[in-house]
């Protein structure tokens, strides 16, 4: 098998058994939110891409706070990041 025909996959510690951490306060901003969120679950900016389906750019223009996700991207940030009530408000107070 050449290796273009090769699939590589490489496995995660589940992150679920640690305990939540505390948002730094500097998560004022929606992009700063992702951005702490992503890191807390441990991916980098193309697996977060890679998950939602954009391209790695996106992702980090919503850091830098040059764009800011639809509604539709927002859902699946919730789910990707746990849905819990302080993502919906988050969510709702900066977009």
């Amino acid at each position: 098998m050449g290796i273009a025909h090769r699939k590589i996959s490489r496995k995660y510690p589940d992150n679920s058994t640690r305990a939540s951490k505390i948002l730094p306060p500097s998560t004022t901003t929606l992009g700063k939110w992702i951005q702490a969120k992503r890191r807390e679950k441990n991916l980098a900016t193309y697996h977060l891409a890679g998950k939602i389906g954009i391209p790695t750019a996106l992702v980090q223009a919503w850091e830098n706070g040059t764009e800011k996700p639809t509604n539709q991207q927002c859902q699946v940030l919730s789910k990707i990041f746990g849905s819990d009530s302080m993502s919906t408000e988050f969510f709702a107070g900066l977009r």
